[in-house]
């Protein structure tokens, strides 16, 4: 009897050690499938403005300034009726030396808010979440860069970016 319940508890533990391996190996998986899109509900952070600052070599500044946005999305679908909403907190870097972007910034503050909450306001929740966030950033730094006429933004960053 003892030996049968030593084999079983052998059978036991490697099907519990196969089980755990299988959980690991697709939970890696899909983290590493599904890096740089929105499809999950969490991304990963971007660099924080004082880091940028640092390692763009004393030539890099960050503009900070930008009030949270709530943006309200296109429904999914025609017979949706609920519309997601967004949350951001954008923020941009640029060259340190050009202190007059600088103040063009400020002074265009409020209108890329409403450029970024216009250009959000026009996808799904689904369709922001199949898009790739590289792709989301490249098309707003594309649009903010048009508005400037004293210089250009170097990137485009998200301090929040929370669907609720």
């Amino acid at each position: 009897m003892k030996m049968n319940l030593s084999l079983l508890n052998r059978i036991l533990a490697t099907i519990a050690a196969i089980i755990a391996l299988a959980i690991v190996t697709v939970t890696l998986t899909t983290l590493a499938v599904r890096k740089g899109h929105l499809t999950a509900d969490y991304r990963r952070m971007d660099p924080s403005p004082e880091k940028i600052s640092r390692t763009g070599k004393g030539q890099t500044e960050t503009y900070t300034n930008f009030r949270q946005i709530r943006v309200s999305l296109r429904p999914d679908s025609e017979d949706d009726m609920e519309n997601g909403i967004l949350v951001v907190v954008p923020w941009f870097s640029y060259d340190r030396e050009n202190i007059q972007l600088l103040e063009e910034l400020s002074q265009k503050e409020t209108k890329f808010e409403t450029l970024f909450a216009e250009y959000f306001s026009s996808f799904s929740r689904k369709e922001l979440k199949e898009k790739d966030e590289k792709q989301i950033k490249e098309e707003l730094l594309q649009l903010t860069n048009a508005q400037l006429v004293l210089g250009k933004i170097r990137a485009v960053y998200f301090d929040k970016f929370i669907f609720l």
